[in-house]
């Protein structure tokens, strides 16, 4: 602070008056606040943070920066060119009620902000209901003697289902998706009977009672065994004979008479070719 003296005189009589003036160095000492921060808006939340943006204030030196306030507490400060910012690290499922100031160099604090009200998310709810059992399993057309096709309607979930569990028995086969309803077990044995299984499964890892379905493989096809042609013997489609060198398969069951061997009646048997 800088003491002038000025020196004062009347007709009557003469005096010195001391004035005491503002400033520092040659500079005025800046004690003008910015303007308040506006339309201080929450653009998302999360169950631990909420993002914030605000429009910017002005000030006759300059905004060096923005505390960001809950309450009367401070919990976050930018830049002055900064106008926005996400508050981390709260409650979930808890109400905060933010406002912004701005800050110039010399430490003057503008007037708060509007304030905005914010709830962060609750958290996620525990997944603890099951899938129900898939509806209609079933055996889809005729098994093979390797191979059994299963169907089934679809499971309902509260969230939805991710999967489907296949079973042989207590073997587990596979896992299919939860868009699928069709599952073909193979590699069996023929003429066998075998009970499948099929549950539903959530996201959670929840599962569905089982529906179960029993089901029997085709006798394994067998291979006709190959014989040399005889007169007056009956032979069934498919027999496979040997005539001078030759084999032939039967096209038409019959019972053969001399006369009737195999290349003199081509509509009966037919020539296999070697």
């Amino acid at each position: 602070m800088i003491l002038a003296v000025w020196e004062i005189a009347d007709t009557a009589n003469a005096f010195y008056n001391v004035i005491d003036v503002n400033f520092s160095g040659s500079n005025p000492v800046d004690t003008q606040a910015p303007t308040t921060p506006s339309i201080l808006t929450a653009t998302s939340k999360t169950t631990n943070s909420v993002s914030l943006i605000w429009k910017a204030s002005s000030d006759n030196v300059g905004v060096t920066n923005y505390q960001i306030f809950n309450g009367s507490s401070l919990v976050a400060n930018v830049s002055g060119t900064t106008l926005s910012t996400t508050v981390t690290g709260l409650t979930p499922n808890t109400a905060y009620n933010f406002n912004i100031k701005a800050v110039d160099a010399a430490g003057n604090v503008s007037v708060a902000s509007n304030s905005v009200s914010v709830t962060t998310d609750a958290p996620p709810a525990i997944d603890t209901q099951a899938p129900t059992a898939p509806g209609g399993l079933h055996i889809m057309g005729t098994p093979s003697s390797s191979s059994i096709q299963l169907m089934w309607n679809k499971s309902t979930d509260d969230v939805g289902v991710k999967g489907y569990q296949i079973y042989n028995g207590k073997t587990f086969l596979s896992t299919v998706s939860g868009a699928l309803t069709d599952y073909t077990v193979t590699g069996l044995s023929a003429n066998t009977k075998y009970t499948f299984s099929v549950n539903a499964v959530d996201a959670a890892g929840n599962q569905s009672i089982a529906s179960t379905v029993n089901g029997t493989t085709a006798t394994a096809p067998t291979t006709p065994t190959e014989s040399a042609w005889k007169p007056n013997t009956f032979y069934a489609v498919g027999a496979i004979v040997t005539y001078n060198g030759s084999t032939y398969s039967c096209r038409q069951a019959h019972t053969t008479l001399t006369g009737w061997e195999p290349p003199i009646v081509p509509a009966l048997w037919l020539l296999k070719q070697s």
